[in-house]
């Protein structure tokens, strides 16, 4: 089914700029070695329309492409905002569009390629950008514990690139941290570790932090107390605390929460 997607304006502009803007993951992008052992990470043309048409809708962008006297293809990709095409370019290339090498393969990396670059004009992808030299150990050895889309290889040798959710962890939301977990206790776990990187926890203070969280609470009051050890909370339990101790995190409440729960314990509460 079609996703419907409301014409953008000043009320949904923001909102939609995030999800346009939002980081890829690892499952997004590639890598391929440029010199000696080092890589880059890209994504292709099509996971930039992909994202157009999933945050804007398919409707409300358009792009066009103008070769230079130089042989450099700009492209000009246009978003409809408040029923106005307003445009940024950007190009990449020096590919001939026209005779016998319209179809080549340079023609088509030198479309893509200014695709790419006017989309990044825009903000997508734009945080590959920040990742600088990234460094890579090749092997004969096929490396069959790593993830598929992790895996750069060249003439026989096999790499595996760092994961864009570990170098670039603030960037990302908890859910888009653990998505690609399939197991749902583990995917909780690391939502749970997640939490602990990302507000800086002691190992000595999680323990009363999952107690919190795993508490059962009434109107922003604890009326039950929790468990204070993830190996102790049923998969039920796991879930509803990994989840309020991100959106905890989120709201910037934690050592509220924590103080909180702190003082009814001193009260007696749940004894």
């Amino acid at each position: 089914m079609e996703v419907k997607i409301k014409p953008i304006d000043g009320r949904n502009w923001e909102s939609i700029q995030r999800e346009l803007t939002r980081p890829f993951t690892d499952e997004e992008v590639y890598w391929r070695l440029d010199r000696g052992n080092s890589i880059l990470c890209y994504v292709d043309a099509r996971s930039i329309m992909e994202r157009l048409d999933k945050t804007v809708g398919s409707e409300n962008w358009q792009c066009t492409y103008l070769e230079m006297p130089s042989g450099r293809v700009i492209c000009k990709l246009g978003i409809r905002i408040n029923k106005e095409w307003i445009w940024k370019e950007d190009g990449a290339g020096n590919p001939s569009m026209h005779g016998q090498n319209a179809e080549s393969h340079a023609a088509k990396g030198g479309l893509s390629n200014a695709l790419k670059r006017a989309a990044v004009v825009w903000g997508l992808a734009r945080h590959l950008y920040d990742l600088g030299d990234t460094k890579v150990q090749m092997s004969t050895k096929y490396p069959a514990d790593a993830p598929k889309c992790r895996i750069v290889k060249i003439k026989g040798q096999y790499g595996v690139a760092p994961s864009l959710r570990d170098i670039q962890f603030h960037l990302y939301s908890y859910d888009e941290l653990v998505r690609h977990i399939k197991d749902p206790r583990e995917r909780r776990i690391e939502r749970l570790r997640c939490v602990g990187r990302r507000e800086n926890l002691p190992n000595d203070e999680r323990k009363a932090i999952f107690e919190a969280a795993s508490a059962k609470w009434m109107k922003g009051t604890p009326v039950e107390p929790g468990v204070d050890h993830p190996n102790k909370a049923s998969d039920a339990l796991l879930g509803v605390a990994s989840q309020r101790l991100a959106e905890w995190s989120e709201k910037g409440v934690i050592n509220g929460m924590m103080k909180a729960y702190a003082e009814w314990r001193v009260q007696g509460g749940g004894s």
